[in-house]
């Protein structure tokens, strides 16, 4: 059984521990990957993504606007691989 979790983000591919305390944001930014955010609690959007494959999950409710398949990695963990693509909105 597999400790990690595979994250895929346009041209990005890492992975990440199962069960991680970390925000998707944060777990981004220890991969170097620049992400716009302005709050890291789901009040402004700006973090918003595109969930194209894969499951997260919300540690606190987005206040923002949620289009379908839309997700926001400053306050959701990764559930199981992803496959994730940035908003160009």
């Amino acid at each position: 059984m597999s400790t990690s979790i595979i994250i895929y983000i346009n041209q990005y591919c890492f992975s990440s521990p199962k069960k991680s305390k970390h925000s998707l944001l944060e777990v981004m930014e220890d991969q170097h990957i620049e992400v716009n955010y302005q709050c890291r609690n789901g009040f402004c959007g700006a973090c918003r993504m595109q969930l194209l494959k894969g499951k997260v999950i919300y540690f606190c409710e987005p206040l923002a606007y949620l289009a379908e398949k839309s997700i926001l990695p400053c306050c959701c963990r990764v559930e199981e691989d992803v496959i994730l693509s940035f908003c160009l909105d």
